[in-house]
């Protein structure tokens, strides 16, 4: 992350992205901050602006699937912020999902904790192959 940072990629390249590597004082974790966002260029030439708040969000759920730490932030440059501050918290491993409470489906490439069985309520659901191994996926 320091030398990504160091690069400074969007000094030579507007799709891309300035950023400082902030580690925290305690070592719980990092702040990667954000001056230029390639994401937030593209989408205002493009006339779709308006969507990237949207995909900021998607920071959490990331985060929250990859079930190593919490996401943190207080601004984004899509709602007006002076930076996007991408903060990493680790936290207890015990606390959350272990690794071997996971099963991947290599057939359908779905990562799941349980198989399903049933639809959820309100949502579409569609078997992901036939040598799918019971999981679905929800449309």
């Amino acid at each position: 992350m320091k030398k990504t940072a160091a690069l400074r990629a969007a000094d030579r390249n507007e799709y891309s992205w300035n950023m400082d590597y902030l580690p925290y004082e305690d070592g719980s974790g990092y702040e990667a901050r954000f001056y230029t966002c390639g994401i937030c260029t593209l989408m205002r030439k493009l006339g779709l602006y308006d969507l990237v708040p949207a995909m900021c969000r998607l920071d959490y759920t990331m985060t929250d699937a990859g079930g190593t730490a919490k996401f943190v932030r207080e601004y984004t440059l899509a709602s007006g912020g002076p930076y996007c501050d991408c903060g990493y918290k680790s936290f207890e491993r015990n606390a959350y999902m272990k690794d071997s409470e996971l099963q991947f489906d290599r057939s359908c490439h779905v990562l799941y904790s349980q198989p399903c069985k049933e639809p959820t309520p309100g949502r579409s659901a569609r078997r992901c192959g036939s040598a799918c191994s019971g999981s679905m996926s929800i449309s």
